[in-house]
């Protein structure tokens, strides 16, 4: 009977929380600037200032900026988590992101930006998933170089 009670339990507990893994999306991770190398690093600084955004690491002479935040209150649209049925809604989402500025030849900039997402679901029967990025992040950074 108590086998029976404990099975019962864990079909309902478990059985209902399906997971449909995120979708990948196609969006551009670079972008060329007519801006000199100084100008566009400079700008990529005032974004992270300005969207409260953490850096690891930052070598201007490497053109490499490594980027982390942890959103508790986030915009869904930057990160696809999956779908989650009955085991609740994400609790945090973990950022990670490399920004790399490349010199062009001609004087120019170009930027690349390869993002990594961390979901953290508040049901534990799915614990932390690896979410995709939407390409809105990449997007708001080049816009704002633009």
């Amino acid at each position: 009977m108590k086998f029976l009670i404990l099975s019962i339990c864990l079909v309902f507990c478990f059985g209902c929380n399906n997971f449909t893994p995120p979708q990948k999306y196609n969006y551009e991770k670079s972008k060329s600037y007519n801006s000199n190398y100084d100008k566009t690093w400079d700008k990529i600084i005032q974004w992270i200032a300005s969207n409260d955004v953490q850096f690891d690491k930052m070598d201007k002479l490497s053109g490499l900026i490594v980027l982390k935040k942890t959103y508790s209150d986030f915009d869904p649209t930057f990160c696809d988590c999956g779908k989650r049925d009955f085991a609740g809604g994400i609790d945090e989402i973990y950022l990670s992101a490399n920004v790399a500025v490349q010199k062009l030849e001609n004087g120019g900039t170009k930027v690349t930006v390869n993002s990594f997402y961390k979901c953290k679901n508040s049901n534990m029967t799915f614990g932390i998933t690896k979410g995709e990025s939407t390409g809105k992040l990449e997007e708001n950074i080049f816009s704002y170089l633009d």
